[in-house]
């Protein structure tokens, strides 16, 4: 039970990670798109 209770936070932690460097991924490739479009129309 306690070993159970001890393994899943970090299974989660793991999986949260991997999804926030994804939606980090995500948000970079948008910021840079931005930038581009306002260089282009700058």
């Amino acid at each position: 039970m306690l070993g159970q209770s001890v393994l899943s936070p970090v299974r989660f932690v793991k999986e949260t990670a991997r999804t926030q460097r994804k939606a980090l991924a995500f948000l970079v490739v948008i910021t840079i798109m931005k930038g581009l479009k306002n260089a282009l129309q700058g």
